[in-house]
């Protein structure tokens, strides 16, 4: 009686040699997304850069800025892909249209388009003489910096020279690679009992400076025409009771058109509890306009007193200090906020 078709089934049953082999039961090496599964004697290093294609949609409204990059890493070996393990930690949102790692003779490269919408807290204290550092942080976040760190591609680092920033002059593009430290291990049991984790960063940072003249005589248009209709009240002969009723519109409409300019600049320069060149010039001239009610008050009664003569002098004075008074301290703040920005 032939054997093969009685040995057949049960050679099949047996479980495959190279399953019980030591080879298939170690660990791999690396986990997924390049992180490793031990603390490696030195860490892997690999050269990251970014060139900027387009800066777009400044909002200090929505403390943010828009921006497109082309950004690249080279390593020595294909187990650690650093744009895979990568996150921009201070973006709103992120959208990858071009993506791809390639052999490149014995090394990996991987280079990866991204467009980004990035939190930017915006100063506006000193607009137009403002200054901004547009800064964007990345960290790899899938493995420790002991096990692997960025290193800056300086020499690629660039700012596209066709980027024109309306309003705005741009310095030069850094590229830095700090270590950060967490207060925490993350529950990372190749940490043990240490109480921080730290983790390799690469951080992008584009000095800009405001040149936006036009801007800020447009915001500030309406509050210098409201104080200059203002003075008109100083004019007003105080003999005449006719008079005292149009004098007080003058100034509470001059007051009311103010708070309605202060309103529309928020929209343009954002809400903020920081108070702005253009907040403190608004605020200057609504004291101003307070003022001109009590001068105005203060001059009918000296009328009623039989004190024409004095209530004329009192106009008189007070449309002059408040003329000169207005314009020093615009020149002071304006020289102020030009020496901070």
């Amino acid at each position: 009686m032939p054997l093969l078709p009685i040995l057949l089934p049960l050679l099949l049953a047996l479980p495959p040699a190279a399953a019980n082999s030591p080879a298939a039961a170690d660990p791999p090496d690396e986990g997924t997304g390049g992180t490793s599964a031990a603390l490696r004697e030195e860490p892997v290093t690999c050269l990251v850069g970014a060139y900027m294609l387009a800066l777009r949609d400044f909002d200090p409204a929505r403390h943010s800025f828009g921006t497109d990059l082309w950004l690249w890493s080279d390593c020595a070996t294909d187990a650690v892909r650093p744009l895979e393990g990568m996150e921009l930690l201070n973006a709103k949102d992120v959208t990858v249209t071009q993506d791809a790692t390639v052999p490149r003779g014995g090394r990996s490269w991987s280079y990866r388009k991204v467009g980004a919408t990035i939190i930017h807290d915006w100063d506006m204290r000193s607009f137009p003489f403002d200054r901004q550092d547009l800064v964007i942080v990345a960290e790899y976040t899938s493995d420790i910096a002991a096990n692997f760190v960025f290193t800056a591609d300086l020499a690629g680092t660039r700012l596209d020279p066709d980027v024109k920033l309306d309003g705005w002059w741009a310095g030069e593009l850094r590229l830095a690679t700090p270590i950060h430290t967490y207060p925490t291990t993350f529950g990372d049991p190749l940490l043990g009992r240490t109480r921080t984790s730290e983790y390799s960063q690469f951080v992008l940072s584009l000095p800009i400076r405001r040149d936006a003249t036009t801007t800020f005589f447009k915001l500030t248009a309406g509050v210098y025409g409201a104080f200059l209709v203002s003075l008109l009240s100083f004019m007003f002969d105080p003999r005449q009771t006719s008079l005292m009723s149009a004098r007080m519109s003058i100034v509470v409409g001059s007051l009311f058109a103010t708070l309605v300019n202060l309103r529309a600049t928020e929209g343009v320069l954002g809400r903020s509890e920081r108070l702005t060149l253009v907040d403190r010039i608004h605020l200057l001239a609504l004291a101003h306009f307070l003022v001109a009610d009590f001068i105005g008050v203060l001059s009918r009664r000296l009328v009623e007193d039989d004190r024409a003569a004095a209530a004329d002098r009192t106009d008189r004075i007070a449309l002059l200090l408040s003329l000169t008074w207005f314009v020093l301290a615009n020149l002071v703040m304006i020289a102020q906020a030009q020496a901070m920005g």
